[in-house]
C-alpha cells in the first residue's frame, strides 16, 4: 500500500513525511538490476524506458517493492547537466544513492509541503505534474549529500504502485 493511512506526521519539517522510496542512479541499468537480483534477491522490476526529461536526455526507471520501501533505480542519458546525470562519472560503471521520496496523502499536505519548503528557503531543483495526475518536487539536501523527492500521487498512480511486484 502506496499510502499509509495510519501514519501522521509529528511535525512539519521535510524529513517528517511519509518515507516510502530509496533511488538510485546508474550508468549501466541491466549491470544495475542484475546486481539487485543476485545480491539482493529482487527478481523482478516494473520498467519503463526512454522516459523523455523536459531539460532534456531521457531516463530508464525500474521499480521493485522491498518489504515496504519502494527500490528505484533510474538510468539517465543524455543530458549531463540533468539531476539524474551531473553526479555520475562519464565513464565505467557506477550505481549511486540518489533521493528519498515522500509520498504526500491529500491537497492539504501537499500544500503545507510546498509552505515549508519555501518557509525553509530550499530551491525545487525540479517539479511538475504528469498528465496522469503524480505532481513531484525535488530538492536538493546538500547537507544530507542527495535529494529528497516528494510526490503527490492520483489514485491511477496509487493503483500503479500497488502492481509493482514485491519482495
Amino acid at each position: 500500500m502506496l499510502i499509509d493511512p495510519n501514519f501522521k506526521p509529528r511535525t512539519n519539517s521535510l524529513l517528517g513525511r511519509q518515507h516510502f522510496q530509496n533511488a538510485y542512479v546508474t550508468t549501466d541499468f541491466n549491470r544495475a538490476l542484475a546486481m539487485f537480483k543476485e545480491t539482493h534477491g529482487i527478481e523482478e522490476f516494473f520498467l519503463v524506458h526512454d522516459f523523455a526529461l523536459p531539460m532534456g536526455g531521457v531516463i530508464d526507471v525500474a521499480m521493485a517493492w522491498s518489504g515496504n520501501v519502494n527500490l528505484e533505480v533510474i538510468c539517465p542519458r543524455g543530458n549531463r547537466n540533468s539531476l539524474y546525470e551531473r553526479w555520475l562519472p562519464e565513464a565505467g560503471f557506477a550505481l549511486q544513492f540518489h533521493h528519498f521520496g515522500y509520498v504526500i496523502p491529500d491537497q492539504e499536505s501537499w500544500d503545507s509541503l510546498v509552505a515549508t519548503i519555501e518557509e525553509k528557503g530550499r530551491e525545487i531543483v525540479f517539479s511538475g505534474r504528469s498528465p496522469d495526475g503524480l505532481d513531484w518536487i525535488y530538492i536538493h539536501a546538500p547537507e544530507l549529500g542527495h535529494y529528497l523527492e516528494y510526490v503527490y500521487p492520483s489514485p491511477a498512480w496509487i493503483e500503479l504502485y500497488d502492481k509493482i511486484p514485491h519482495f
